[in-house]
């Protein structure tokens, strides 16, 4: 591994993480921290990769929430106002939860604004988006991608026998859904 700045020289106790040509987030194995947890070192090294890749899609999904919050106008103001600040709360304690999960299992979870723009699959929010109809169309189809991510990482997780990352992505999906259930009620439809 040579020392570039998007791949750093391994270190004692640090670990390097890189970006793959297919942008996914890559951990070296040797630099997952020692710990007493009995998951084998390799599922650990595949596991804390899928917890940062639904970490950046959390993270990813909050700020547009935040943004959404603070620009939606229209008649359900109060309503949508709320709503969006209340899944930017969610969202943001399941991205806590997940982070924890992947320091737990010795690895690093990496939440920073560059790692979140280059690791979110999310297509970009639309920073214009002014009106209840444009935010609840994009945030219903953010929410939707990032419930699809997050329950394949679960999957995933439980076949690499780790249960409990498994039931807290279950858990995020679960509330990644409700959301996206309150947010698509908002849906002007005709009859």
């Amino acid at each position: 591994m040579s020392p570039t700045p998007s791949n750093p020289k391994p270190t004692e106790g640090n670990q390097a993480m890189s970006t793959s040509k297919a942008g996914i987030l890559t951990i070296n194995t040797a630099q997952i921290a020692q710990t007493s947890n009995k998951l084998d070192r390799d599922a650990r090294y595949s596991i804390i990769e899928r917890l940062n890749e639904v970490l950046a899609g959390l993270l990813d999904t909050g700020l547009p929430a935040r943004h959404a919050h603070w620009n939606v106008r229209g008649p359900s103001f109060m309503a949508m106002h709320d709503l969006f600040g209340k899944i930017a709360v969610d969202v943001d304690r399941h991205a806590d939860a997940i982070a924890e999960r992947t320091a737990a299992l010795g690895g690093v979870a990496d939440g920073t604004v560059q790692a979140v723009a280059r690791e979110s699959m999310l297509a970009p929010y639309p920073a214009l988006a002014i009106s209840q109809g444009e935010h609840v169309d994009a945030m219903s189809l953010r929410l939707a991608a990032l419930a699809s991510r997050v329950r394949r990482a679960a999957t995933a997780c439980d076949h690499d026998c780790d249960p409990v990352s498994a039931h807290l992505l279950l858990e995020s999906a679960a509330t990644i859904e409700k959301s996206l259930w309150l947010v698509e009620s908002h849906r002007i439809t005709s009859s």
